[in-house]
């Protein structure tokens, strides 16, 4: 009686089983998303398992005859895109993975897919494929078309802004944004009002006029900014026109000028440059007499020395210079007296307080005057000091300490040997200092110790001598440690732990050694004792069949594993001990150390593993696992059970539902399975995001009941539904209860049941309403774009393999033709002046090869009449009407160029005036000091010879000037060349 009850509850899970697999495999034969199956073999890859028919409606194939290959050799096509890597890893992890791949041919969309992969049990892997060739076109058209007005804006060689009939920001070029100081902040939306809520009223009243349809424009405006700052401007503002021909907003171009109206300004401020410079230095800057005298110092002397200029210029600079320091001085004087020049001098002077402050000095002669820029460096010396004194302090701090320590010299002789070492050793400092008798306090005879070995640099030496007992020091670098023992110190011998690293100088070489000692004869003898208690468990451990584990929560890594786990999971002891438990353990390493945590807090836990044998075998697992103590660390003591084939009895039934739940919650698309009564079997993710279900649980549910506004044409498609009909939608308007509008492309399809009957209705819908708007959107970009290049004050063309196929009002103006129609379709060549012609045809390569913009440059063109004219140019690749394109614009300055002409012509006779007025006086000055001289010679009272020797002086300084006003006018006009630094300063130290 028992074996007929379990019988028949088998049979009945067979009958649920089979159903479910009815139900998954006429979803997938009804689906109108393509779907492949694949088949993950551990030899060749993925495997091509079959499709359903909406797959070979979609990419125009049999799938019979790609079943049994590889998913290279089905779709070979696939070899340089990730898509077999991601199929796999789906395949292997459960992880499911979604894409969408765009097909391009010549740089026009050939086709689309939105792609699912998901696992639907061990060893498979399913792609779902929805094709949206249709909404990416739409997207791309789009964006080209916004492109196109970003790159007219940003890239337009002036100040543009486009705004709407509120003044917001529609877009701005870099121009405007670097005129306005705006920097690189994100404008477009906000109010031009709010951004300049200082802007005066005579422009908002510009900006009323212009959005009633008047074109407004100043050739010259002053603008005060908020913190004083004055710029000039030319500007226009003119209305733009949507496609109904009423004004959507307003254009304004400006130009800024300001460089223009300060360079007069500019110029007489150069003047004083040099005044202020040597005013306002940091540094101390002094020009003083052979004589000793200071004659001029600049500001920073007060600060520094506490005296007033007037108390210092005029005056004997030695008479302030420390009395050790005279001598020096009065020698340094001497060679600049010879004219030698005397850098890096070092003397003290004195303060206003008494105190002194060290200063160094560059000195550089001419004549009779002594030119120096000195610093004060007095800080630099107290650090000197405090570091001398900072070397005897760590002397007597490596004496004080409680360490054995010595420190030996690149000789190998002891140069260090404090008091802790002297007295563990019992050998004085005095008999080993100046020796290399270090090995005494060790060894019975000589040897080299390890310090011996790092000044030497003899590594290959180290294992001779200490064998396999060293180890680099972790905290030290270039330093070793090793734990050894000494037979001859103490009565029964001591272990010692010893530490050696190099002493390097500034430049990284080795200049001697330190090594400190720590004896650890108890501690060794202790870890002695413990391990002779724990073979005794050990011995205990290993006896057992059941599998153990001993295991470190810190660093999750197996510390032993007895015979039972080793032939339980295929590995030799030595392979066990320190493997991570990661690699037995399938849960990742914070779910690990989540549960290893939760075992160590309890008496001990029971928990459900999956581990992985070394052969790669998955098992199923309970481990009781419990915290104990070995060796004053605390462990996990883990005792391991296998219950695999329990596991495996209740997974079968699990993983058919699971196959159908998994295609219905990672389906691509809005997808519901409703049973007769439609009710909620199952809803995909998108089905929930749709129709703003959130996260709610709808299984069991009435569609009508979550639903209830829903339309009696609806329900009656349903209806039908379920009388097996198939009925669908590509473009369906449906107003929803809050008033919005969402369209739907649907498809409602039957599904049937292991008898052939129907069992309900599966709805499949995508919300088309983004690819309604990008369309609508599409639509308006174009307009804008358009109303704002026919407006534009700019010159705007496009050209496509050489002929022009677009230009604005401007262009057709500036090229002198008649209509837009008169340039359309000629080549561009002949508008380009011969001498840059060749040039053009460089740029346009440039872009085809490498998609980047010429930036703004120079050029001549040529109107339809043959006239050449100036203008500043800037070139982008773009696609227009679909195509690869070049987008051109430019305007006149053949204006400005003539201005710039006539300007430096005029300089050119200022230049010219100047040199002869400075001619004509020179020559007067020359005359004048030669009648002085005559004067001089036959002049007897002294009196009236002094007045003569002024004059002279005056005559000398006069010409000094006009020399300096010759120089100082040449400053800007004449072109910046490169100088040896060298010559520069030879000619500066002759002079």
């Amino acid at each position: 009686e028992e074996l007929r009850d379990q019988y028949e509850e088998l049979a009945a899970g067979g009958q649920r089983v089979r159903e479910s697999q009815e139900r998954y495999r006429s979803i997938i034969e009804n689906s109108p998303y393509g779907m492949h199956f694949y088949d993950l073999d551990p030899g060749r890859g993925l495997v091509f398992a079959g499709a359903n028919p909406a797959a070979d409606r979609i990419l125009g194939i049999s799938h019979e005859l790609l079943v049994g290959k590889t998913i290279l050799e089905a779709f070979p096509g696939l070899t340089e895109t990730e898509i077999p890597a991601k199929y796999r890893d789906v395949a292997e992890s459960g992880i499911p993975w979604q894409t969408e791949q765009v097909i391009y041919d010549k740089g026009v969309i050939h086709g689309a897919f939105s792609v699912t992969a998901f696992r639907p049990a061990r060893g498979s892997m399913t792609a779902m494929f929805l094709d949206i060739t249709g909404r990416k076109k739409a997207e791309m058209e789009r964006q080209e078309s916004e492109e196109r007005l970003r790159l007219f804006i940003q890239q337009a060689p002036v100040a543009i802004a486009m705004f709407d009939n509120d003044m917001r920001y529609l877009a701005a070029s870099r121009r405007w944004l670097a005129d306005n100081h705006l920097g690189d902040r994100d404008i477009a939306g906000r109010s031009h009002y709010e951004i300049f809520p200082n802007l005066p009223e005579d422009l908002k009243d510009a900006h009323r006029r212009a959005l009633a349809g008047e074109v407004i424009s100043s050739s010259e405006y002053r603008y005060v900014h908020e913190n004083g700052a004055v710029q000039w401007f030319t500007w226009e503002v003119r209305p733009w026109y949507t496609k109904g021909k009423i004004v959507g907003g307003i254009i304004l171009f400006s130009e800024d000028i300001t460089g223009r109206k300060t360079a007069e300004d500019a110029l007489n401020e150069k003047t004083e440059e040099l005044d202020r410079f040597f005013s306002a230095s940091l540094d101390l800057f002094c020009i003083a007499g052979i004589d000793g005298t200071f004659r001029r110092l600049n500001p920073e002397w007060e600060r520094t020395l506490g005296y007033t200029l007037a108390e210092l210029e005029g005056h004997r600079f030695l008479d302030f210079v420390h009395p050790d320091d005279l001598d020096a001085t009065r020698a340094a004087v001497g060679e600049l007296s010879s004219q030698k020049s005397v850098l890096n001098f070092t003397n003290r002077y004195r303060r206003r307080d008494g105190s002194y402050r060290w200063i160094e000095w560059r000195s550089f002669p001419r004549g009779d005057l002594i030119f120096a820029a000195a610093r004060d460096i007095t800080e630099r010396k107290q650090f000197e000091d405090a570091l001398q004194q900072s070397r005897a302090e760590l002397s007597a701090i490596l004496e004080g300490t409680p360490v054995l320590q010595f420190v030996i010299g690149r000789d190998h002789r002891i140069i260090a040997w404090n008091k802790a070492l002297e007295k563990y050793s019992g050998i004085p400092a005095a008999e080993v200092l100046g020796t290399t008798l270090q090995w005494r306090a060790f060894y019975s005879e000589k040897r080299p110790v390890l310090a011996d070995l790092l000044v030497d640099n003899n590594t290959d030496d180290l294992s001779r001598w200490y064998g396999g007992k060293l180890n680099p020091a972790p905290h030290v670098e270039g330093g070793y440690e090793a734990t050894d023992f000494f037979p001859a110190m103490g009565p029964s011998g001591t272990w010692l732990m010893f530490t050696a690293a190099p002493v390097r100088d500034a430049d990284g070489t080795i200049i001697g050694a330190v090594e400190t000692l720590n004896d650890v004869t108890d501690r060794v003898r202790a870890t002695e004792a413990l391990r002779e208690s724990e073979k005794r468990y050990r011995d205990l451990f290993e006896i057992t069949n059941a599998v153990m584990l001993i295991i470190d929560r810190d660093t999750a890594t197996i510390v032993e594993g007895n015979a039972a786990a080793c032939r339980y999971y295929g590995y030799t002891p030595e392979e066990l001990r320190g493997l991570p438990v990661s690699a037995i353990n399938t849960l990742d390493t914070d779910d690990i150390r989540r549960e290893m945590d939760r075992a160590a807090s309890r008496d001990g836990l029971v928990f459900q593993f999956r581990h992985r044998k070394k052969s790669g075998e998955i098992r199923d697992v309970e481990v009781f696992s419990a915290p104990v103590t070995i060796a004053g660390k605390l462990l996990l003591h883990s005792i391991v059970q296998d219950i695999t084939e329990r596991k495996q009895a209740e997974e079968a039934l699990r993983a058919s539902e699971e196959r159908l739940r998994l295609f219905i919650r990672h389906a691509p698309a809005a997808l519901a399975m409703f049973d007769t009564g439609m009710r909620y079997i199952a809803a995909s993710r998108r089905w929930m995001a749709d129709y703003h279900l959130g996260d709610s649980d709808i299984a069991g549910h009435s569609h009508y009941e979550i639903f209830p506004e829903l339309p009696e044409p609806l329900k009656a498609i349903h209806r039908r539904g379920l009388a097996g009909e198939v009925i669908s939608s590509a473009e369906d308007r449906f107003v929803r209860s809050d008033g919005s509008v969402q369209w739907l492309a649907w498809e409602v399809r039957p599904w049937y049941t292991t008898g052939n009957t129907i069992g309900g209705i599966i709805i499949y819908s995508e919300d088309i309403t983004r690819r309604k708007e990008v369309e609508e959107s599409l639509r308006e970009s174009e307009e804008k774009y358009r109303s704002l290049v026919d407006v534009s004050p700019v010159a705007v063309a496009v050209h496509r393999d050489g002929k022009v196929v677009y230009a604005n009002p401007e262009a057709v103006r500036l090229l002198k033709a008649k209509t837009a129609e008169d340039l359309i379709g000629k080549s561009v060549l002949p508008f380009i002046h011969p001498d840059y012609r060749k040039k053009a045809l460089d740029d346009f390569r440039s872009m085809a090869d490498t998609g980047r913009m010429i930036p703004l440059q120079e050029e001549v063109l040529l109107a339809t009449t043959g006239e050449p004219f100036t203008v500043e140019v800037v070139a982008k690749p773009i696609r227009y009407e679909g195509l690869p394109s070049v987008l051109v614009a430019f305007r006149d300055i053949t204006e400005r160029k003539h201005a710039e002409t006539c300007l430096q012509e005029a300089w050119r006779k200022l230049a010219l005036l100047n040199s002869l007025t400075r001619h004509d006086i020179r020559n007067q000055l020359i005359t004048l000091q030669g009648f002085t001289q005559f004067a001089k010679m036959t002049e007897q009272d002294t009196t009236i010879a002094g007045y003569l020797e002024k004059i002279d002086t005056c005559a000398t300084t006069i010409r000094g000037q006009i020399e300096f006003m010759k120089t100082y006018h040449e400053l800007g006009v004449n072109a910046s060349s490169w100088s040896p630094l060298d010559a520069v300063v030879k000619k500066a130290c002759i002079k």
